[in-house]
């Protein structure tokens, strides 16, 4: 009796051990990792306010339809047509399937808006760098040609900056 305990609790953690290596080497989306900050509600923090209300929408509308489920599985043993409740919960759970999937979406482009805006950002620091840098050689330089190659530099590095600065707007009210 003891030996098979002890097989036992072996066969356990073996299963432990497996299931933990396995959940390690699943990369895992960045919208799953954070699912206390997505019941608390923060993973829509950085949602835009159209985005919030179409995902409460869906939201709503699965949780009808998952409350409508619920009641057809109840109702199913005691139906005249199981079949046609059996559909009834299957196309419920297709239009879950499609609500989920378009709330994926949404996070998923609000996520891609957000690096686009980190790039452009981090891009923007290294234009004013090379600004200040040209504005600086410019003044310094007494050669005509380097002097008028500075000023160009200076002034193509102004216009992508500006140009990255009236994206980074657009991004943010999208």
């Amino acid at each position: 009796m003891h030996i098979e305990n002890q097989e036992n609790l072996e066969a356990v953690v073996q299963l432990e051990e497996a299931k933990k290596i396995l959940t390690d080497a699943i990369p895992q989306p960045t919208f799953l990792q954070g699912r206390v900050e997505f019941y608390n509600g923060s993973d829509r923090s950085s949602l835009q306010l159209r985005q919030i209300h179409r995902v409460r929408e869906l939201q709503e509308i699965n949780d009808n339809l998952q409350r409508q489920v619920r009641e057809n599985e109840i109702s199913l043993p005691t139906s005249s047509d199981p079949l046609s409740v059996i559909a009834q919960i299957e196309q419920c759970n297709i239009l879950i399937s499609r609500n989920t999937g378009e709330i994926l979406n949404i996070h998923i482009q609000n996520e891609r808006r957000l690096q686009r805006i980190a790039y452009l950002e981090a891009q923007n620091i290294e234009l004013q760098q090379d600004i200040s840098d040209n504005q600086s050689k410019f003044s310094t330089c007494h050669e005509m040609i380097a002097r008028s190659q500075h000023a160009s530099d200076f002034f193509l590095a102004r216009a992508q900056y500006e140009k990255n600065l009236l994206e980074i707007r657009q991004l943010s009210q999208e």
